[in-house]
């Protein structure tokens, strides 16, 4: 970035800022901070794929193959978190502790409570597997927030392609477990959450108050995760596949007809407040029109954005990324999120107490937000 361009940047900032009535408010505690966006493999995951030869696989020295040529190298010194305390760390160690690695970490980033973000892979295993490490993934999480009261509270994993299961296993890890919102993935291999087959799930989540959390997984589609790790992972592809499934989730009219139904999505809602406008715009005039008989939905997009969408700050280190998305959707839609251990946790925390904001709406994404309208 040039120094012109961080300049432009700073003072977009500063102007956004002023023009939302920007003053610090006294009495407003900036010691507290929710983690939305935390990820947890249970290690019975890790010896299960390490037992497979198709995809998700192991392979020894690239790690887990997820999709395509990409891999997650779990066993080399971890170099995504870059916190002290992570140095010369596998990262398989790191992603499934739930004792003293991961406290240690919650403690030195400043995050008093991490809502624990499970399932990738495990959605799209045969039946009898992903059943039985939805319900372990689930478990283990409920039995970390017992061990740490206050530190965790829990996201739902299901085996979301086997629909039954998935809606007796939301009821209980709610009614029994006490976990607070599904933690899903942008596709399931060739499958999509906008599909009708996966409405009961939807429909149950509505009937429960359970927000679900829709998190990029490599998309399944060659023209993406045929180039490599960054076109079809975080780099690209996991803000193309997120979009398609969210704009289609709209699309079908989902939250018409569930509109107490809320959906997070991570990473300042991936393009979405960029586009949001020519959306609704283009959207709009085919809907007066009859010319997309695809779209059901009712309301403009920003409409949904504005009722029925959270966003979090995970993986988002520009200040003007997020002041754009307050001003265009609001304060109330964003809340903390640092994709431990993928991203700097400490600096993802910083991050949101640097920007150029209020006190109170500082408080509101680290922890507010969450705590209004999340995990009530």
């Amino acid at each position: 970035m040039t120094k012109k361009s961080i300049f432009v940047s700073s003072v977009l900032c500063v102007a956004l800022c002023v023009f939302a009535g920007c003053k610090s408010t006294e009495n407003v505690d900036l010691s507290k901070a929710i983690d939305l966006e935390h990820h947890f493999i249970h290690p019975d995951y890790i010896d299960y794929v390490k037992s497979r030869t198709e995809y998700p696989y192991y392979k020894e020295g690239l790690g887990i193959c997820y999709s395509g040529t990409s891999f997650i190298p779990i066993d080399t010194p971890q170099n995504f978190n870059q916190s002290d305390l992570a140095k010369g760390r596998k990262l398989v160690d790191i992603v499934t502790d739930l004792d003293d690695i991961r406290i240690a970490e919650l403690d030195d980033a400043g995050v008093s409570t991490a809502v624990l973000s499970a399932g990738q892979g495990i959605e799209e295993l045969p039946r009898e597997d992903a059943v039985r490490l939805a319900r372990a993934t689930n478990d283990a999480v409920a039995a970390a927030i017992k061990r740490h009261p206050g530190r965790y509270q829990g996201s739902i994993c299901l085996p979301a392609l086997y629909v039954e299961e998935s809606v007796a296993e939301l009821e209980r890890a709610v009614k029994e477990l006490g976990l607070k919102y599904w933690h899903t993935h942008s596709n399931y291999g060739g499958h999509y959450l906008f599909e009708e087959q996966f409405e009961p799930i939807l429909a149950k989540c509505a009937e429960l108050g359970v927000p679900f959390y829709l998190h990029p997984q490599y998309p399944s589609t060659p023209y993406l995760n045929s180039f490599g790790m960054n076109i079809g992972g975080a780099g690209l592809g996991f803000g193309v596949d997120v979009t398609r499934t969210a704009t289609l989730l709209i699309m079908n009219g989902i939250f018409d007809k569930y509109p107490n139904l809320v959906m997070i999505l991570g990473h300042m809602a991936e393009f979405f407040p960029y586009c949001l406008t020519r959306m609704d715009d283009r959207f709009g005039n085919a809907k007066e029109t009859g010319m997309d008989p695809y779209d059901k939905s009712k309301q403009s997009f920003t409409y949904y954005f504005q009722h029925n969408i959270m966003m979090t700050t995970s993986g988002i280190f520009d200040p003007s990324v997020v002041m754009f998305a307050i001003n265009k959707i609001g304060i109330d839609h964003i809340m903390l999120g640092t994709d431990f251990p993928y991203e700097n946790f400490r600096d993802a925390v910083k991050f949101v107490k640097d920007l150029p904001i209020s006190d109170e709406d500082k408080a509101k994404i680290l922890y507010k937000n969450a705590e209004t309208y999340i995990l009530k």
